[in-house]
């Protein structure tokens, strides 16, 4: 039975972090850098992700889900790690049960990836999965913005960020079909949608500091592109 359409964009952006493990943003990679998810004749999909340890030792790594506050609780996730696969509805891995993922080794999205499952109900909402480097999460290593929507997915543009991290505004490359931008937190929270201009600055002033996701539309109202960006206290 058709159940309904769901686009889900992924947008995954590498932090460089400063940690006792000196971890930097060359250090891991993450891709595909987009998701785009269709749920027609069921209700399950998985998103299967290759994580490289481009480090000269083992990367132990731990991860969680922060789900947007208006996520159906209908809805359910489940994450596949080095591990285990965990049951639906469990938010982050065990602090006993590091990721030791050798040097060079890159995971198989066959086997590691995230699931999501609407049971039957359609809806908009996003969730956030974050890896760490330690099981205080406190050492982000990325986040990659999970965002479902019901409008269609527009051509998808590399929007470039700059400068990132932001003080009072930042800039968008490649903003020539921009039409209109929104920035969220990234657990969903709207808190700005205005129109766009190419080579427009957007105003961030206002905004505390913390970490926020942008999204790009063309003039049809379809996402183009996500983006990350850290807003800093200043100077």
């Amino acid at each position: 039975m058709k159940i309904h359409l769901l686009n889900l964009l992924g947008v995954i952006l590498l932090c460089s972090v400063v940690t006792n493990q000196d971890l930097r943003a060359q250090d891991v990679t993450f891709t595909p850098e987009y998701y785009k998810l269709e749920i027609v004749d069921e209700d399950t999909k998985k998103h299967g992700f290759e994580m490289t340890n481009n480090t000269q030792g083992t990367l132990d790594w731990y991860w969680n889900i922060e789900l947007a506050d208006d996520f159906p609780p209908e809805w359910e996730v489940q994450v596949c790690d080095l591990n285990l696969c965990y049951g639906w509805g469990v938010e982050a891995s065990a602090d006993a049960l590091p990721n030791e993922q050798p040097a060079g080794a890159t995971t198989n999205p066959d086997l590691q990836y995230v699931n999501v499952r609407s049971n039957g109900v359609a809806g908009i909402s996003s969730a956030v999965f974050c890896v760490y480097g330690d099981a205080a999460r406190t050492q982000e290593i990325f986040c990659t913005s999970l965002t479902s929507s019901t409008n269609e997915l527009g051509e998808i543009v590399n929007h470039t960020l700059y400068p990132n991290p932001v003080v009072d505004g930042f800039q968008i490359a490649n903003d020539e079909l921009v039409e209109s931008i929104s920035i969220t937190t990234v657990t969903g929270e709207r808190l700005m949608n205005q129109a766009h201009r190419s080579g427009d600055s957007v105003d961030t002033s206002e905004l505390p500091a913390g970490s926020y996701i942008v999204t790009m539309y063309n003039k049809d109202n379809q996402t183009t592109g996500i983006q990350r960006f850290v807003k800093s206290a200043g100077k």
